[in-house]
């Protein structure tokens, strides 16, 4: 990463197709292109943006049209990976962006971002992407807990609450469904719309299915979204529901019991006193 960002830290949008087509470009990806792609694949990752001071993509896994390189430029300048680089820098600190869609490449990206110094000074910015495979199986598997649990992320999209997952029932993918950010009159609070507001707690609601479900309830703010657990009422409290039967079967067999021997020993007391 120093070195790429040392070779290349005076590249001005500007000049970013002759960069492109310089020896000491293609040099430095011939060298540093497959200990790039070894790392992403070793450390789950699915991007991976050098970024200098100016803006300037100069070294992109995967490969980047040069049409999208310039951070500066609209549309470019409108992304997450745009802004996460600019709080970088700005902040001095790691970063994360918002998980939304990535243009140049049309699909969802978390972004995490590092200033690059060397020698106490700021060559430019490393952004890496989360692999959206890898993180829907880390933060979406809940099947421990249930048939019906499910975790949902949410995130405030201007007037709307935007899913930011696969839901478990196959009815919506990542990105396409909208949930109101605000409650319908005479309406609670929703627990998305709860996390969105930076609430947690937890309770027995209908989710937007109609469905009675315990749901829990946070907020992420490093990655300004929420989160929603959520269990059918149903499953949850089944174990409770047949302990109940369970109970009240043992009940009746006992009183059975108790009846029949009552019965038997007034038999056995009152036969004599007969005689």
């Amino acid at each position: 990463a120093i070195l790429s960002l040392q070779s290349f830290q005076d590249v001005q949008p500007a000049e970013l197709p002759a960069m492109l087509r310089s020896t000491a470009h293609e040099e430095i990806q011939t060298t540093l292109g497959p200990l790039m792609n070894q790392f992403i694949d070793r450390f789950g990752f699915s991007q991976l943006y050098l970024i200098n001071l100016h803006g300037v993509i100069v070294h992109a896994v995967p490969y980047l049209d040069p049409a999208h390189r310039d951070l500066t430029r609209a549309p470019d300048d409108n992304t997450e990976l745009a802004r996460v680089y600019e709080r970088t820098l700005s902040l001095m600190t790691n970063q994360a962006s918002d998980y939304r869609i990535f243009p140049p490449l049309n699909q969802p990206a978390l972004f995490l971002s590092t200033p690059v110094m060397h020698n106490g000074i700021l060559l430019g910015c490393l952004v890496l992407a989360i692999d959206n495979q890898h993180l829907n199986r880390k933060l979406t598997d809940v099947s421990a807990l249930g048939e019906s649990a499910e975790i949902v992320f949410v995130s405030q999209n201007e007037d709307h609450i935007l899913v930011l997952n696969d839901l478990r029932d196959g009815s919506h993918t990542a990105f396409s469904k909208y949930l109101p950010f605000e409650p319908a009159p005479g309406k609670d609070l929703s627990p998305s719309q709860r996390a969105v507001r930076g609430q947690s707690g937890s309770g027995v609601v209908r989710d937007f299915r109609g469905i009675e479900v315990l749901a829990l309830w946070d907020y992420l703010p490093n990655l300004r979204l929420g989160l929603v657990l959520k269990v059918d009422r149903a499953e949850v409290f089944a174990p409770v529901h047949h302990l109940l039967r369970l109970n009240l079967m043992v009940a009746l067999i006992t009183t059975l019991i108790v009846a029949l021997v009552a019965l038997f020993l007034s038999r056995s007391i009152t036969r004599p006193i007969n005689d």
